[in-house]
């Protein structure tokens, strides 16, 4: 079973404003990652773990179709820290690349 799975089995949500939740319904503390994502952080057995708010808002939408091969998840405006249901989308690379603003490109 892949992370992000065993993630959203435990209970684990993203609403449609791109807020996520723990299992008990507390809104999930999220962060700035180094590659300026929101992320969280949790426990998996022994192991700490961060997951992408992204890809959960991501996996709620698309289920295992998300973790196909050469799918990648998309932020349609292009803001990283927008993960809003609307603003969330999977496809190609090349999909993705075109997402980002022609200026930052």
């Amino acid at each position: 079973m892949k992370k992000i799975q065993t993630i959203a089995k435990l209970g684990y949500t993203v609403d449609s404003e791109g807020i996520a939740y723990k299992p008990n319904k507390e809104v999930q503390k999220t962060r700035v990652g180094t590659r300026g994502y929101l992320i969280f952080s949790i426990r998996l057995g022994e192991v700490a773990t961060n997951e992408k708010v992204h890809r959960l808002q991501a996996f709620m939408l698309y289920g295992d179709k998300m973790l196909e091969k050469d799918v990648v998840v998309r932020h349609l405006d292009g803001n990283q820290l927008n993960n809003k249901a609307e603003n969330i989308a999977i496809g190609s690379r090349s999909d993705n690349y075109f997402d980002i603003p022609e200026i930052r490109r």
